[in-house]
């Protein structure tokens, strides 16, 4: 009968024909009968089956293009800063006081001289006769201290109050100095005037008082010397003449 074989290697299928050849050339002849056909060995080839190479799988994100960060300026509004006021210095903490004083009548008009005077008759002439006037240089400045603080007010008529009814200066009368006054007042937004250096002489028909001036405005400031020209009547100090002199 067949043998079947089971799939062996090829070494173990050599040595196995070698055994068998061996045995044939060993065993004695025999008759026809005894005989048997060599013994097909029937080799069954196993498949080979090919290996597929393990292929790792991928898989592939998108790319999402990312956007730059855009800063978002929000723009701050201007503010604008109102200019700071100017500061008024008024000389010395008080509180402003106007000695209230009648109103200046309007002098008789006197005739027209026609003689010309010297300097110190022009001088002479201004200052008018003064009876019973103390030499009170304490006074004196407490005057001159009110007459700033009514100029400092833009008060017309207290301020005009202190100046005698015959008052001329830079060729104006009592009625146009007070009309050009007025008029600054009604210019500027303030008026600002501070005195120093304060001194006082007496004479026979009255007092002189100098001083130093600074006067300061929104539009206009000046600093000079001025010189203030007093009389004494009933009604006390009046303002007969001023003199001023830039510097």
């Amino acid at each position: 009968g067949e043998i079947q074989l089971a799939a062996q290697s090829p070494q173990e299928t050599e040595a196995m024909f070698a055994a068998l050849s061996a045995q044939n050339v060993s065993r004695p002849s025999s008759t026809a009968s005894d005989s048997l056909p060599p013994a097909q060995i029937e080799l069954k080839p196993q498949p080979v089956v090919p290996t597929q190479p393990k292929v790792e799988k991928i898989t592939l994100q998108p790319v999402v293009p990312t956007q730059p960060k855009v800063e978002k300026i929000v723009p701050q509004p201007v503010v604008q800063t109102p200019p700071e006021a100017e500061k008024i210095d008024l000389q010395a903490d008080k509180t402003p006081k106007i000695k209230p004083v009648p109103a200046a009548t309007e002098p008789e008009t006197p005739a027209p001289r026609k003689t010309v005077l010297n300097t110190s008759e022009q001088v002479a002439s201004v200052m008018a006769a003064t009876t019973g006037a103390r030499k009170d240089k304490q006074q004196i400045i407490a005057f001159i201290e009110d007459w700033r603080q009514a100029w400092v007010s833009k008060q017309i008529d207290p301020y005009i109050a202190f100046y005698d009814a015959s008052f001329k200066s830079g060729g104006k009368n009592l009625a146009q100095w007070k009309a050009h006054k007025k008029n600054l007042n009604e210019t500027y937004a303030f008026i600002s005037v501070n005195l120093s250096d304060i001194t006082v002489d007496w004479t026979d028909r009255g007092a002189t008082v100098s001083f130093l001036q600074e006067y300061r405005s929104d539009r206009y400031s000046a600093k000079g010397k001025k010189t203030l020209y007093l009389v004494h009547d009933s009604n006390g100090w009046k303002i007969k003449r001023e003199v001023y002199s830039r510097i």
